[in-house]
């Protein structure tokens, strides 16, 4: 959340779309009721499970982008299993962020 003020939301989901790190920027009022940031988080999962069909011939997905209304979502895999999963505010420049992260991740052992 340090890389930029307009992220939202930063966590990593397990293989069972449960988050395992992050959470929510403080003093953000959410715009999800809790079983709908379940159902989010599943559903950002799930699409991750429908690109990776087609992996075989176009590669492996490296992040994908979706802008809604009133927030922008990015999912970064990690590994075969977790996801980096990113909201920001509709202002925010989610390649700016997606560099960023695709940089840490790099430099990590």
């Amino acid at each position: 959340m340090d890389l930029d003020p307009l992220i939202r939301f930063a966590a990593i989901l397990n293989d069972f779309a449960e988050i395992v790190a992050g959470g929510e920027r403080e003093k953000i009022s959410s715009k999800l009721s809790p079983e709908e940031v379940r159902m989010s988080l599943y559903y950002a999962k799930s699409r991750r499970e429908i690109r990776g069909h087609l992996s075989h011939r176009i590669g492996e997905e490296i992040y994908s982008i979706t802008a809604y209304e009133k927030v922008k979502q990015i999912a970064i895999p990690l590994n075969e299993k977790d996801l980096l999963l990113i909201s920001t505010e509709t202002s925010a420049n989610p390649i700016q962020i997606i560099n960023h992260v695709l940089e840490l991740i790099k430099k990590q052992p």
